[in-house]
């Protein structure tokens, strides 16, 4: 299945065909289908049971408003999510996901819910709140991207697309030429980071350092990269072993790959919290968070804790894939090779930076009580 969707995607003419194939197929398959209160949800195309699509659900089944909704998740592996009942889960890959996909009067996900065919029937509400602040290119300005998912980014149309900050809203104006609805209300994954208590972060370090046996008198540190195309057949030279062991004696060292990777390289030699379900309780636990070219580093300023970007890689990314904003522009803590990364976190000379401006830049109003979303799922506008 895999290597078809691959195929799909990268083929020129089978895209052409795909999608022709399946803008009928939808089109008819839609007339025949009656819509109902429910609610659809997606995280990252059925991967995962998360990010913003999982805090709205968590807020929507609390509200009294919307006791009258079904409410269902699409997964890749239905299975693997047992705090779900069976009756509210659906196979991603399925005809039935269809079915399930025009019932619904209301879809929410972080990426393409619809499957990378940007058709909406009339009268069902899309809500999208993408899945971060973007520093690296997508969509149209993507290098290396396929037809069918530039097709897709041209042609959704939302009716609310939710944004951090006026600089990522106007990226999304550019990439999501058809959507016009775009409104500052802040990532709803990161609600948490936003109405957190200090006891609160005080007890969620507390069980991560439980859960995955890490030394209290050690500082934690993130290591948080970015998907690499170009290295999906390779392993992660980010670090050295030996650069590992020295790190360790003064970090407990967690790493979190991207959602898209697998072959994990020589992490491995660190503590794997990749399939964490709760990326916001690593975040609220680690010290300082090492990362490069992920929209994560925005998430994690909401803290104000440190940040250091590595990238080690920079030339060759930026030639890839491009970005909007160069990592050595962003004011933060910033190396390019193994050993100034190595001087920089055994000296601790970032904490000496000061990354006020970085805090403040990219996250302006923050929407806690999601009100913008429920108004727009209630009467079908945000205003």
């Amino acid at each position: 299945m895999k290597k078809l969707k691959y195929l799909v995607k990268t083929n020129q003419l089978l895209s052409l065909m795909f999608l022709a194939i399946m803008s009928i197929f939808l089109r008819v398959l839609s007339v025949f289908i009656k819509r109902k209160k429910q609610i659809i949800f997606s995280s990252f195309s059925g991967r995962q049971f998360s990010d913003s699509p999982r805090v709205i659900y968590s807020q929507l089944i609390l509200d009294s408003r919307f006791k009258d909704y079904e409410m269902k998740w699409a997964f890749t592996d239905p299975e693997k999510y047992t705090e779900l009942p069976n009756k509210n889960k659906v196979n991603i890959d399925s005809f039935k996901y269809y079915i399930e996909l025009f019932s619904s009067s209301v879809w929410i996900s972080n990426s393409s819910i619809e499957r990378l065919i940007p058709y909406k029937p009339k009268g069902i509400i899309y809500i999208n709140t993408w899945h971060g602040i973007p520093m690296k290119h997508l969509g149209p300005d993507e290098k290396e991207t396929t037809s069918i998912v530039r097709n897709w980014f041209a042609k959704v149309n939302f009716n609310l697309l939710t944004a951090s900050g006026t600089y990522d809203q106007k990226i999304f104006k550019h990439i999501f030429p058809s959507t016009s609805n775009i409104q500052i209300t802040g990532l709803p994954r990161n609600l948490y980071l936003k109405m957190i208590t200090s006891k609160q972060c005080d007890f969620i370090r507390e069980r991560v350092i439980q859960k995955y046996r890490l030394d209290p008198s050690k500082k934690i540190l993130l290591y948080a990269p970015t998907f690499r195309e170009y290295e999906l057949d390779s392993d992660d030279h980010a670090f050295s072993t030996d650069s590992l062991l020295k790190l360790s004696s003064k970090y407990n060292l967690l790493f979190r790959s991207h959602y898209y990777a697998e072959d994990k390289g020589v992490m491995k030699k660190c503590i794997d919290v990749s399939d964490d379900p709760d990326l916001n309780h690593l975040l609220i636990s680690a010290d300082l968070l090492v990362s490069d070219y992920s929209s994560v580093i925005f998430d994690y300023s909401l803290l104000k804790k440190p940040v250091v970007l590595y990238c080690y890689d920079m030339d060759r990314y930026l030639q890839y894939r491009g970005v909007y904003v160069r990592p050595d522009d962003l004011n933060v803590p910033f190396v390019k090779t193994e050993k100034d990364l190595l001087e920089t976190l055994l000296s601790d000379s970032y904490l000496k930076m000061d990354l006020t401006d970085f805090y403040a830049k990219f996250n302006g109003v923050f929407d806690t009580g999601l009100n913008t979303v429920k108004r727009t799922i209630l009467f079908g506008s945000s205003k």
